[in-house]
């Protein structure tokens, strides 16, 4: 009876953050505008991409669109004009998404430390964050690839092996998410103490709290999941939709589908400060 009670208690207690995320949402707007800036940027970098390298014609059907690659594939010129704009692409893009990834956390940190937002003085305060951010992308990433790199050689090497390792693979990068899960918490709520000393407190966090580390990815899992299964059936419900073509049925559905996605990454990002 008292593990039921508790249970109850703790669910609870999870779906309140949930909701309480959603109304902090709401009632700040202006927590939307480091993503709406990263998608907008996103948006007019790819399109510059297709310009310049001639294929836009990806709007105009598959096969056209496939016909310009072959094209571009047998020209050396092209081939390493389409390299280079992509090459130069993907910096910029990433540059842009530390700027608005920091702003977005400074935002939210303003919000819960004092209840309320302050745009200037975050967007004067984001420079502090950038370089930590950038360092520990870095980290996490290569902490990601140790394992996945690992069981690549063994598969290799053996065979036999490659579905075993296929699946440790997963499940490394599964238990290295839920153990990274609180890192950007543990970034800004902490003073910006670097990624190295993020790092060590997300294991640390991990490890003295793991059974609210793993429910609380599981619920934001379990969440987006749901919100994504209902939100691309009711793209799909429009006969008109498709992201190959240009139209009111595809902007509207492009459109509806970006702000999906950044309502459940600044819920997520709330509901995780939230809870660190």
């Amino acid at each position: 009876m008292l593990g039921r009670e508790k249970f109850l208690m703790v669910t609870e207690r999870y779906f309140k953050a949930a909701g309480n995320s959603v109304k902090l949402m709401l009632k700040n707007p202006v927590l939307y505008v480091p993503d709406i800036i990263y998608y907008a940027a996103a948006a007019i970098l790819a399109y510059l991409f297709l310009y310049l390298n001639n294929l836009t014609t990806i709007f105009s059907g598959t096969d056209l669109f496939v016909s310009r690659i072959k094209e571009v594939a047998s020209a050396s010129n092209l081939l390493y004009k389409l390299l280079f704009t992509l090459s130069a692409f993907v910096l910029v893009n990433f540059i842009v998404g530390l700027g608005t990834i920091s702003l977005r956390y400074v935002l939210i940190k303003q919000l819960l430390e004092n209840r309320k937002i302050e745009f200037l003085k975050a967007h004067k305060t984001v420079g502090r964050y950038v370089l930590d951010v950038f360092f520990l992308k870095i980290l996490l990433l290569i902490i990601y690839l140790l394992p996945l790199a690992f069981f690549a050689a063994i598969a290799l090497l053996y065979n036999s092996l490659a579905l075993p390792m296929i699946i440790f693979a997963a499940l490394s990068i599964i238990i290295l998410r839920f153990i990274f899960l609180f890192a950007y918490p543990a970034l800004f709520l902490k003073g910006g103490k670097g990624a190295a000393r993020t790092i060590s407190l997300s294991v640390k966090y991990f490890r003295s709290r793991t059974g609210h580390v793993l429910i609380t990815g599981i619920f934001i899992l379990i969440v987006n999941l749901i919100i994504n299964i209902m939100s691309k059936n009711i793209t799909e419900s429009y006969a008109g939709f498709s992201l190959l073509s240009f139209n009111y049925a595809a902007v509207i559905g492009v459109v509806f589908l970006a702000l999906v996605n950044i309502s459940l990454i600044i819920w997520g990002a709330v509901f995780l400060f939230k809870n660190y």
